[in-house]
């Protein structure tokens, strides 16, 4: 009978622990839980733009100023030209010169050194409207030399120096070929000094050439026949001699003032006014001969000059044309 409680009692305890003490251990049976729906709103993103309103832009018209410059008469004078060489010696009537040939014959043990002479010449030529051209020229110029050195013993040392020069130059004028006159430039011969030069020895085949003062000369033969007083304003430009210029040896003609009015137009007109004030006719004949001159002496706002000229003075440039025109 005991054992039997015992047992009951066992099955009882082992039913409750099957229920797992839940509350379904009541015996009933629990419903189903169902989960309550959910609703999620999406709203649209609306993105809304803006746009700044249109801007018109008129557009700035710069008005500018006109501006006229007058140039004043003097300003604005026509260039002359340089007249032409003209040669008129042996040729049936003269020769219009606007372009030169130069050749050149050199012989001896000390021949001259050609290229400074032609540099001097071609430069000179220039300043008066001539070129020198390697051929198809108006007129050729043959330059023929001859040079060499003596030589001398000096001192203890027995120093030998070739000191001593001998040159023979002559030049030839050829027109088509064919030789219209010869001149003599140099025939000169300088034995060795009885001491050593300042500038000391030279050796056997050192140049010999003419001197500074030579080739001055020899231009002044070669081409005042045919350049007028135009070859001593190109020495006064290129060389500015220490003794001064070489001015008229009459009045001036035509030619001369057309020479002056067109350098003075030039970038040599600086010495050009120079070589005026010095050279300037002494007898009022001669200063009127330069009248036509007076429009490039206002130009170059040459009072000085003009008043020697003319006689007259005035303060301005404005003055001085005004008298001009009423010369007529």
């Amino acid at each position: 009978m005991r054992r039997a409680t015992v047992l009951a009692l066992m099955f009882a305890l082992g039913a409750a622990g099957c229920g797992g003490g839940s509350s379904a251990s009541s015996g009933a049976s629990q419903a189903p839980t169902t989960a309550a729906p959910t609703t999620t709103t999406t709203r649209a993103s609306t993105t809304t733009t803006t746009q700044a309103p249109a801007t018109t832009t008129t557009p700035t018209t710069t008005t500018t100023p006109t501006t006229t410059t007058t140039i004043p008469p003097w300003m604005a004078l026509p260039d002359p030209g340089m007249p032409p060489g003209l040669w008129d010696e042996g040729s049936g009537g003269p020769i219009e010169i606007e372009s030169v040939c130069l050749e050149w014959v050199l012989a001896g043990t000390s021949p001259p050194y050609e290229r400074n002479w032609e540099n001097s010449l071609t430069d000179k030529l220039a300043i008066l409207g001539v070129s020198v051209l390697p051929e198809g020229c108006d007129a050729t110029l043959r330059f023929s030399m001859t040079a060499s050195r003596t030589s001398a013993v000096y001192g203890l040392n027995r120093r030998v120096c070739w000191s001593g020069e001998a040159l023979e130059a002559e030049a030839s004028m050829l027109i088509d070929g064919d030789v219209e006159r010869t001149w003599v430039l140099a025939d000169r011969t300088s034995p060795p000094p009885a001491e050593i030069p300042a500038w000391g020895c030279y050796d056997e085949g050192d140049s010999v050439g003419p001197s500074e003062a030579e080739e001055l000369e020899w231009w002044h033969t070669l081409f005042s026949g045919m350049f007028g007083i135009g070859t001593e304003l190109a020495t006064w430009i290129e060389d500015s001699p220490d003794d001064g210029p070489v001015c008229w040896e009459g009045p001036p003609t035509e030619a001369d003032v057309r020479v002056l009015s067109s350098l003075l137009l030039s970038t040599h007109s600086s010495p050009i006014l120079d070589w005026l004030s010095q050279c300037l006719p002494v007898d009022q004949a001669g200063r009127d001969a330069l009248h036509p001159l007076i429009p490039y002496l206002i130009m170059s706002n040459s009072g000085e000059m003009l008043e020697a000229i003319t006689g007259f003075g005035f303060g301005t440039r404005e003055e001085w044309w005004a008298w001009w025109e009423d010369q007529g």
